[in-house]
């Protein structure tokens, strides 16, 4: 997973960094169990809430959850060969944004 993290934050470029995360499993037999691990953070300069809003209207939409004033991409859910499809997204997603400003 920190390979995969890793790959996707250099991907991104400087709009991304490797952080510790804590998620949640989710529903079925375990739906309060917590993972930690590698994820990656995006910009600070940036709502996280429009960060996502501007994810989930990319191509391929791209699903960010917001922990801790930060929108973050869980590897967990990025398959390897989507890295650089995801990445291309969300860097266009980010300068959008920079756009508005």
């Amino acid at each position: 997973l920190r390979a995969r993290a890793a790959r996707l934050a250099d991907a991104i470029g400087p709009d991304a960094r490797l952080v510790r995360s804590t998620g949640r499993v989710g529903g079925g037999a375990l739906p309060l169990l917590e993972l930690e691990g590698p994820a990656v953070a995006l910009n600070d300069s940036n709502s996280p809430v429009l960060i996502a809003q501007a994810l989930r209207s990319a191509e391929p939409p791209v699903i960010a959850r917001i922990h801790d004033g930060r929108a973050i991409l869980d590897p967990r859910t990025i398959a390897d060969e989507e890295i650089e499809g995801v990445a291309a997204a969300v860097r266009a997603a980010l300068a959008g944004l920079a756009a508005r400003r």
